[in-house]
């Protein structure tokens, strides 16, 4: 007696790749060192794709390019993540000004799967590349405020503030600008620390006190009529916040 097997093969069913985590906001500080997301990939064929070839790619501008180096869970992975199916991994990438430079606004993120019959499932995700710029308040002094020629010093507070959180640290710098001449003031005290160098690093939104010594430099040993003072803040990425007044 003939047999007949009339039973077919399924279609190979393509696999997907979801972001189950990415930044907040979709945003990326210019100044993080490391891109920090999670993905999953899903196949339905789970008794044959057990494991996913899962893969990353970059676009800042110029195409995508694959991330050849990343770690999934702590794990370190060449360019290749053999993803479980249906496993959540947390993906750590490198950041740095080669992969993604400072002046690119926004790139993509693309996560790529493939089964064992090359079925590929992918996900592209839009994320920001930001930094505010900082800002800088002056107490103690106003436009046209007189201060006297007698006065060997004159004095101020500044706050320098930065609303990115990663900015802690700021980097300022204070200059007078006499009879269109600027010129960068390098000695001066803040909040009773002697700086010879110019550089004033502070915190965000911690006020210092400011006195500067009319006499410096030697070729300026007393103010002329009218000055313009302006103080600088930077923040990591070089991002730059000032305040002047005249």
């Amino acid at each position: 007696m003939d047999v007949t097997n009339n039973s077919t093969a399924l279609p190979n069913q393509a696999p997907t790749i979801n972001f189950t985590k990415l930044p907040a906001n979709l945003r990326v500080h210019k100044a993080a060192t490391s891109l920090n997301f999670n993905i999953k990939a899903t196949d339905a064929d789970t008794t044959i794709d057990k494991n996913l070839t899962t893969e990353f790619y970059l676009d800042t501008g110029g195409g995508f390019k694959k991330i050849t180096s990343f770690t999934a869970n702590g794990t370190t992975y060449a360019g290749v993540l053999p993803a479980i199916n249906g496993t959540v991994y947390a993906i750590k990438i490198n950041k740095t000004s080669t992969l993604i430079p400072t002046n690119v606004v926004s790139f993509k993120l693309k996560a790529v799967t493939k089964d064992s019959g090359d079925a590929k499932g992918e996900n592209v995700v839009n994320l920001s590349h930001y930094n505010t710029a900082p800002s800088i308040t002056i107490s103690g002094l106003t436009t046209d405020q007189k201060i006297s020629k007698h006065d060997s010093t004159f004095s101020f507070s500044l706050t320098p503030s930065d609303s990115d959180t990663i900015d802690e640290n700021l980097h300022v710098e204070l200059y007078l600008v006499i009879e269109g001449k600027e010129t960068r003031v390098n000695n001066f005290t803040a909040g009773g620390a002697e700086i010879t160098d110019g550089n004033l690093a502070a915190k965000s939104n911690q006020t210092y006190n400011i006195i500067i010594d009319k006499s410096l430099p030697a070729d300026n040993p007393l103010l002329p009529n009218t000055v313009i003072f302006t103080a600088f803040s930077v923040n990591l990425s070089t991002v730059l916040g000032s305040n002047g007044l005249s």
